[in-house]
């Protein structure tokens, strides 16, 4: 299945600048290494967002779980434009 009105997702710029491209943040270092590498900068912040829309809109769900916050989704993409380290990505939403 895919996400519904995925080309709508919210993607804040706080997430990806303060988290996604944070080099100092306790959880988000080992993202930034990965987005960084991969051509994304804070100053960019809208490709990224650009990206996450397009991976949520073009691939398949690989696991739904409600939570009390609501549903949470993940996918399984193995390449894109952004993506090029040969295994597959998992992306949570």
């Amino acid at each position: 299945m895919k996400l519904p009105l995925a080309n709508q997702a919210e993607v804040p710029k706080a997430k990806i600048v303060l988290y996604l491209l944070n080099r100092e943040h306790r959880r988000g270092k080992s993202k930034a290494r990965f987005f960084l590498s991969r051509g994304f900068d804070a100053e960019h912040w809208q490709a990224m967002a650009g990206a996450l829309r397009r991976h949520a809109a073009e691939n398949k769900t690989a696991k739904e779980e409600t939570t009390p916050l609501g549903v949470r989704v993940a996918r399984r993409h193995g390449d894109t434009q952004w993506h090029s380290c040969g295994s597959p990505l998992d992306m949570v939403y």
